[in-house]
């Protein structure tokens, strides 16, 4: 959750990345540990509440002035 938390700030506190489309490619609970980050979760007993989201799930999320909105979550194309 720490390690997780310490790369979506810097990811998003880039100014050189402002206002562009990312891709973040990760394995299921790295993405819980994000969302749940995003979501603003931060205890240990409701971590795995949302559940890990299915292989190749895809999430989009917008960052605007450092605040989160969660687009589509755990949507899956095959």
């Amino acid at each position: 959750y720490a390690r997780t938390g310490a790369f979506l700030d810097e990811l998003c506190g880039r100014e050189d990345l402002a206002g562009k489309s990312i891709l973040v490619s990760t394995h299921g609970a790295a993405m819980t540990a994000l969302m749940n980050r995003i979501r603003g979760n931060v205890t240990v007993r409701d971590f795995w509440k949302n559940q890990v989201p299915p292989n190749c799930a895809v999430t989009m999320v917008k960052v605007e002035d450092g605040s989160y909105e969660i687009l589509r979550e755990a949507v899956v194309f095959y």
